[in-house]
């Protein structure tokens, strides 16, 4: 959300989580993903990489800037990056659940991420 009104020129509303991707470059830079669609997915890009997760299906690694189609899954080969990224995502899954299982958060607006 905070990209999307910084591209119509709104101001960000201190309740939304995150902060414009075009403001921080992103080399190296975590942005995290979330789908609750009819097959919920969760996932994480650290540019080049992208690890996403899905309901009931094995885990995918992209490198997207060798693989720009995003169709041959390296997991398999590049498992260090892969557990990286996994425990980057657990992080940030475990950190978002224990904030809405809080009675905290009817008091102040959601935590802000930074990386």
């Amino acid at each position: 959300m905070p990209t999307v009104l910084e591209m119509m020129g709104l101001p960000n509303h201190p309740g939304f989580q995150g902060q414009s991707v075009l403001k921080h470059p992103l080399p190296g830079r975590n942005l995290y993903i979330t789908s609750q669609g009819v097959i919920p997915t969760n996932g994480v890009i650290q540019y080049p990489w992208k690890y996403i997760e899905r309901r009931n299906k094995a885990p995918i690694l992209l490198n997207t800037e060798e693989n720009p189609l995003e169709d041959n899954n390296i997991l398999h080969q590049e498992t260090q990056k892969g557990a990286e990224l996994k425990a980057a995502l657990n992080n940030y899954i475990e950190k978002q659940m224990n904030y809405y299982n809080s009675l905290e958060r009817l008091d102040h607006y959601a935590p802000q991420y930074e990386n």
